[in-house]
């Protein structure tokens, strides 16, 4: 951090943001400070415009996920459940597919059911000499 002066450390980060737009590095910077001041408004307007334009994070999963994830966190703070599931389901989707099938409502999983193999079944010819 730039010595506990987030406000300080914000400017310089906006300031180097104006120059190189989109930096990455430049964008977790300014989102994790403003998640320490809790600036929850701009944590959620810089990372949808991140996620939304930026065509260097298809190359950055994990930076991905980690925007997903602040803005995620932000959408709480700011009492948007509707968004933050909606988040909360894209980071899942590209973390992890089965976890993402979880989250779909009860209506969707009646009408596309997803199952998996019982481990029991799959081992059992393994086991047998």
């Amino acid at each position: 951090r730039y010595k506990g002066e987030e406000k300080e450390a914000q400017k310089i980060l906006r300031n180097g943001l104006v120059q190189f737009p989109g930096h990455l590095y430049l964008v977790d910077g300014l989102s994790s400070s403003l998640v320490m001041t809790e600036d929850w408004a701009e944590v959620q307007e810089l990372l949808e415009t991140t996620l939304e334009q930026s065509q260097r994070l298809e190359g950055n999963p994990p930076m991905q996920l980690l925007f997903l994830d602040r803005l995620a966190v932000a959408y709480q703070r700011l009492k948007n459940t509707v968004k933050k599931l909606q988040i909360l389901r894209k980071f899942h989707q590209k973390n992890d597919p089965l976890t993402a099938a979880q989250l779909h409502s009860l209506e969707e999983q009646l009408l596309f059911p997803i199952s998996l193999p019982s481990l029991d079944k799959a081992l059992s010819p393994l086991l047998l000499p």
